[in-house]
């Protein structure tokens, strides 16, 4: 392919190679609307989530040379030899996906119309997630679920991004507190705040008369026991977990470039956890909105 220009969402705007904002499809009973910027992840292209961003590269924009306008991931797993798929008898990969416009600006802009879908590529945007619980006024739209761990990933490619804000620079290439960001920022929701923690620790801990935003600053100090009702609304289980730590979106000032603030135990807030390492009790969860 002959390309004149590329866009990658985050150094380039989309909308210098797209030429209009937003697209038409169906997900399959209605017709929907889709901002392109939202095109940005392998999984709004139908070809990937979150956890395994290793597969496929992210998303760019291009224009080619006959001034076709088109979105296009690589899958970096594909196997592009015919004969040793068929001798392995492996599932066939394409290595290249894509959605692509045959007339460019003019309408109607549909996907199925004049917007077409190269290999398995089609659109797929999440609706607004389902509220899972509600506590201290916040909604949750993701629970911590057990001992699993938020993705691992480098995420050097989500600094300076607007839709990441908190990713202000970057730890290795195992960043599990990244792909939690990540993952809640996908969703539609966040990390939450300090101050959003300790509203949620208020509540949990009914014997907390005042606690300020930055309570890691309590660590030690005991606040008598959860209340197990409200515990269980962050998906834990309070009869067979001891103490478990939430990861905050917010830098821990005294240590910015290895640390985050992890609020929460059994009987007391605080505690600090290395980014690019994950234990049994660190969890996190998504509130909604932004």
């Amino acid at each position: 392919m002959k390309i004149t220009k590329i866009c990658d969402g985050t150094n380039t705007a989309f909308s210098e190679c797209i030429p209009y904002s937003e697209i038409t499809y169906n997900n399959g009973t209605e017709d929907k609307t889709v901002e392109i910027t939202k095109l940005n992840t392998a999984d709004a292209l139908g070809l990937g989530t979150v956890t395994d961003q290793e597969e496929f590269m992210a998303p760019v924009a291009i224009v080619l040379a006959d001034g076709i306008p088109m979105f296009l991931t690589y899958n970096k797993k594909c196997i592009s030899d015919p004969d040793s798929i068929k001798a392995d008898n492996k599932k066939i990969h394409s290595c290249v996906d894509g959605l692509y416009d045959l007339n460019g600006s003019r309408m109607p802009n549909r996907v199925g119309k004049d917007l077409t879908a190269m290999n398995k590529a089609s659109i797929n945007i999440s609706e607004t997630p389902a509220v899972l619980a509600t506590i201290a006024g916040y909604d949750i739209i993701k629970q911590t679920d057990g001992l699993t761990a938020p993705p691992a990933m480098d995420c050097s490619k989500y600094l300076g991004d607007p839709k990441y804000p908190e990713i202000t620079h970057c730890f290795g290439l195992t960043d599990y507190w990244a792909g939690a960001v990540v993952t809640c920022r996908d969703m539609g929701g966040h990390l939450p705040t300090m101050t959003e923690l300790a509203n949620i620790a208020k509540v949990i801990y009914p014997n907390i008369a005042a606690m300020g935003a930055a309570i890691a600053q309590y660590s030690g100090t005991s606040y008598g026991s959860w209340d197990t009702t409200e515990v269980a609304k962050l998906g834990i289980d309070p009869s067979s977990v001891s103490e478990f730590c939430l990861w905050s979106s917010e830098e821990n000032p005294s240590s910015p470039n290895c640390f985050r603030d992890r609020p929460f135990k059994s009987d007391r807030t605080g505690g600090m956890s290395n980014r690019h390492r994950v234990e049994s009790n660190i969890q996190f969860i998504c509130i909604s909105g932004n």
